[in-house]
C-alpha cells in the first residue's frame, strides 16, 4: 500500500492479487493507491480513508462489486465516491446495472495501460473541476443568503426558482415551500383593502413579459399567516441571447423605512441596487451580458442624478488600454472614439492612471474625446479594483453644472467594488471551463500531433460502424506505419523524428476528407477510418496516394529524410462486423506488406494473412 497526502487516493478492489498489483503498477507515481481483496475490507478502508475513486471488481466471492457499489452509494460518507468496475464481462445489461448503481465507468479486462490511464485521469480531473465549480456556486449562496433584502427569481410562468433566506423569512415561510408556487397569487395577489390586484397590472409579472426592469416604491406583499407589509421592489429581467428567460426580484419590507430620512432612503435604494447585481452574479452569464446589466442596475437607482447614459471600460492585459465593452445612450461618434483608450486620455484614461475617482460637470480642457454636436455634460470616472489590480473603468454621465456628492461617489465606488469582485469570478469560472476542455482533449488525443489517439480512434471506428449498418455502407480500415522511421529516430535524433511525424499528420490530413479519422496508435503507428466508400477500389485508391506521398522527401530542417509506408486494409462488412477484429485484420494486412518488401499496401486476405491471426 503507498501512502501521500498530496497526491489523489484510488483504492483498488479485486480478489485476484496479481490484478491488484497490475492495476498499482499502472498507476503508480500519479496518484496514492490502497487495496482490499474482499468488499468488507473495501467498504472499511472507503469510510475511513474516503478515496476520490475505487477501482472495483465485479465478480467476487462472497460480496460482488454490486453490492459493493449499493452500499458504498447508500453510505452518506462514501456515496460521493467515483467508482469504476472492472470486469471481464462484456454484457450489456451488466454496464446498465453498475450504471444505474451509480457507477461513471466500466474498464474491461484484459487491462489497457493506456485506457486504465486516461479514464482515471479524465475522471478524476472532471472530479477537481467540478469540485471548483462546486466551491464557487457555495460562495455565489453564501453572497446571496447574506444579503439583507429579499430576493427571489421567477421562470417565464411566474413560478418561484429560487428564494434567499431574508426573502423567506420577511414572507414569514420555509425557502423550500415557495420553490415552484405561483408568486403572485401568493404574495401579490391582493392589495392593501383586501380587493384583488389583477396580474395585468403586476410590475413583475410585465417584466416577464416585456423584459424591462421596472419599480415599485410603495406596495404591498402579503406574508404566509394572512398578514400584509409595505414593500418596494425591483423587477429585473434575465436575458439570453436577447431572450427574457426570467426575472428577479429585489424587495424590502418598507413599515419602517418611510419614516427614515433621505440618507436612509438613499442607503436602502442602493443596497437594493448591489443585491440585484449580486444576484445577476449567480446567474450564467458572459462578461459583456453581466456589465450590460451592471449599468442597467446603476442607471436606474432612483436616487443618483446621473443620466441614463454611461460605459463600463475593462482593461486590455496585453498592452494596458481601456477597452469598451458596455455602453448605454451614447452617440455614435463616441462609441468609435473610445472604442479604445490609451492610459491618461480623457477622463476615464486619468481615473485609470491614478486609480482615483473622476468628478466633472463641464466640458473642459481634460474632456479631450470631442465630436462634432456634443453636449455639455459632467462625469464620474470610477476606477474597477481587484486586489489592488485595476481592471476596468466605471463611467456615469451627469448632467452639467451639477453639484459634486459624496453620497453618489461612495455608492458609485460600491457598486465599482462589487465589479471587480464579479469580474474576477467570471474570468476565473472562463479559465476553468477552458482547463475542464483542455484536459478532455488531451484524453482523447495524441500529445504530440494532436491527432486523435487510441481511445478516440476505437469510439469513431464504433460510432461508424453502426452508421454504416444502418445506412447500410462500407467503411474502409487502414493501418500503416512509417517504413525506415527507426533509422532517422537513431541517426538523426528523436527531435527530428518527432517532427517528421507531425509531418506525415499533416500530409495524410490533406489528403483525406473531414468526414474521415486519423489517428496515431503509437509510435510510428498510424490508422485511418474512411466511412461511405463504394468499396475495395476507393481504399486502394487513397491507400497508393498515401504511399506516394510519403515517399515524397520531408525537409526537417537541414535534413532531407525518406521514408516508406506499409499499409494494411481491411472493410466492413467484407472482412468483418466488429471493430476489434476489423483492426486484427488491418494490423494483420499491414504485417503481409512488411513480409513482402514494405512501401506498399495489402489488403486483408484470410489465406495472406492467417500467420499474423493469433
Amino acid at each position: 500500500m503507498e501512502n501521500t497526502t498530496s497526491q489523489q487516493r484510488i483504492l483498488i478492489v479485486d480478489d485476484i492479487p496479481a490484478n491488484i498489483a497490475l492495476l498499482a503498477e499502472i498507476l503508480r507515481g500519479q496518484y496514492a493507491i490502497s487495496a482490499a481483496i474482499n468488499g468488507s475490507i473495501a467498504l472499511e478502508i472507503a469510510s475511513s480513508e474516503h478515496p476520490d475513486l475505487i477501482l472495483l471488481d465485479i465478480m467476487m466471492p462472497g460480496m460482488d462489486g454490486f453490492e459493493v457499489c449499493t452500499r458504498l452509494k447508500g453510505n452518506e460518507k462514501t456515496k460521493d465516491i467515483l467508482v469504476i468496475f472492472i470486469t471481464a464481462l462484456d454484457a450489456e445489461v451488466d454496464e446498465i446495472k453498475g450504471f444505474d448503481l451509480g457507477a461513471v465507468d466500466f474498464i474491461s479486462k484484459p487491462f489497457s495501460r493506456a485506457v486504465i490511464q486516461a479514464r482515471v485521469r479524465n475522471h478524476l480531473s472532471r472530479r477537481l473541476v467540478e469540485q471548483s465549480i462546486s466551491r464557487l456556486h457555495h460562495e455565489h449562496r453564501l453572497i446571496l443568503d447574506a444579503a439583507g433584502e429579499g430576493i427571489f427569481g421567477l421562470d417565464l410562468d411566474g413560478k418561484t426558482r429560487f428564494i434567499n433566506q431574508a426573502g423567506a423569512k420577511i414572507l414569514g415561510w420555509n425557502q423550500e415551500e415557495l420553490l415552484g408556487k405561483p408568486m403572485h397569487d401568493t404574495i401579490h395577489g391582493k392589495r392593501k383593502d383586501g380587493s384583488p390586484n389583477p396580474i395585468e397590472e403586476c410590475p413583475i409579472c410585465a417584466t416577464l413579459k416585456d423584459g424591462m426592469t421596472r419599480h415599485s416604491g410603495d406596495d404591498v406583499f402579503w406574508r404566509k399567516d394572512g398578514t400584509f407589509f409595505s414593500v418596494r421592489f425591483t423587477s429585473t429581467p434575465l436575458c439570453e441571447a436577447g431572450q427574457v428567460r426570467g426575472t428577479v426580484a429585489v424587495f424590502q419590507d418598507i413599515t419602517q423605512l418611510k419614516l427614515l430620512e433621505k440618507n436612509e432612503i438613499q442607503s436602502q435604494a442602493s443596497r437594493i441596487a448591489i443585491s440585484a447585481l449580486l444576484e445577476t452574479s449567480l446567474e450564467p452569464l458572459s462578461l459583456d451580458r453581466q456589465l450590460d446589466v451592471a449599468l442597467e442596475i446603476v442607471m436606474t437607482v432612483p436616487w443618483l442624478s446621473i443620466e441614463r447614459k454611461g460605459s463600463i471600460f475593462i482593461v486590455d492585459e496585453t498592452n494596458g488600454d481601456l477597452i469598451l465593452r458596455a455602453s448605454k445612450g451614447l452617440a455614435p461618434p463616441l462609441l468609435a472614439l473610445c472604442a479604445r483608450l490609451s492610459m491618461g486620455q480623457c477622463l476615464c484614461g486619468q481615473a485609470a492612471k491614478t486609480r482615483k475617482t473622476i468628478f466633472s460637470n463641464k466640458l473642459d480642457e481634460n474632456h479631450t474625446v470631442r465630436f462634432a454636436g456634443i453636449h455639455n455634460h459632467g462625469h464620474y470616472c470610477v476606477p474597477i479594483i481587484f486586489q489592488k489590480r485595476l481592471q476596468g473603468i466605471l463611467n456615469c454621465y451627469i448632467p452639467a453644472d451639477l453639484p459634486y456628492s459624496p453620497e453618489e461617489e461612495a455608492f458609485l465606488m460600491t457598486i465599482a467594488n462589487t465589479l471587480a469582485g464579479i469580474i474576477e469570478r467570471r474570468k476565473l469560472e472562463k479559465k476553468l471551463e477552458e482547463v475542464h476542455q483542455q484536459l478532455a482533449f488531451a484524453a482523447l488525443h495524441d500529445d504530440l500531433t494532436g491527432l486523435p489517439n487510441r481511445v478516440l480512434f476505437k469510439e469513431r471506428l464504433v460510432q461508424g460502424i453502426s452508421l454504416a449498418v444502418r445506412e447500410k455502407t462500407v467503411i474502409g480500415l487502414l493501418f500503416f506505419d512509417l517504413d525506415w522511421f527507426k533509422q532517422v529516430n537513431d541517426t538523426l535524433g528523436h527531435d527530428v523524428g518527432d517532427k517528421l511525424l507531425l509531418s506525415v499528420g499533416n500530409r495524410v490530413t490533406s489528403l483525406l476528407r473531414k468526414s474521415d479519422t486519423l489517428a496515431r496508435l503509437g509510435g510510428d503507428e498510424f490508422a485511418i477510418i474512411l466511412g461511405k466508400i463504394s468499396g475495395e477500389e476507393d481504399a486502394v485508391i487513397v491507400a497508393q496516394k498515401l504511399i506516394d506521398m510519403l515517399s515524397e522527401p520531408f525537409q526537417l530542417g537541414p535534413h532531407e529524410c525518406r521514408i516508406g509506408s506499409s499499409v494494411g486494409i481491411a472493410l466492413f462488412p467484407f472482412h468483418a462486423t466488429d471493430p476489434e477484429t476489423l483492426i486484427m485484420y488491418a494490423d494483420s494486412a499491414m504485417y503481409v506488406v512488411k513480409q513482402k518488401g514494405r512501401n506498399s499496401y495489402s489488403v486483408f486476405s484470410a489465406s495472406e494473412c492467417h500467420k499474423e491471426i493469433p
